[in-house]
């Protein structure tokens, strides 16, 4: 069986997420950071000198990178897994898991 992510972005979704990541002051890294975590601003890589591997900070989505190994994965479950992580921190900042759009 052939499985393909749908990289279709929904636009109302994408909005509401922006706007809940501003709203609780959650940046999250570009495509660029994440290929080259050389690009991350050295205002968030000091802060992750202070911010516990497991803390649950959303500086820690400057974590995730195109260099972390993938053992036993597939890039479907890092990219679901991305989302999932993103999806954890606008939940717990927010009223309900609902506001949470994927793309």
């Amino acid at each position: 069986m052939n499985k393909t992510i749908d990289l279709s972005i929904n636009r109302e979704g994408l909005a509401h997420n922006i706007q809940k990541a501003k709203e609780n002051n959650i940046i999250i890294p570009t495509i660029a950071q994440m290929q080259n975590p050389d690009l991350i601003p050295e205002k968030i890589k000091e802060k992750l000198t202070h911010t516990g591997l497991w803390d649950v900070d959303p500086v820690n989505l400057f974590r995730i990178s195109w260099h972390n190994e993938a053992k036993g994965h597939n890039l479907e479950f890092h990219v679901l897994h991305i989302w999932q992580i993103i999806h954890y921190f606008l939940s717990i900042h927010s009223d309900s898991a609902k506001s949470f759009h994927a793309f």
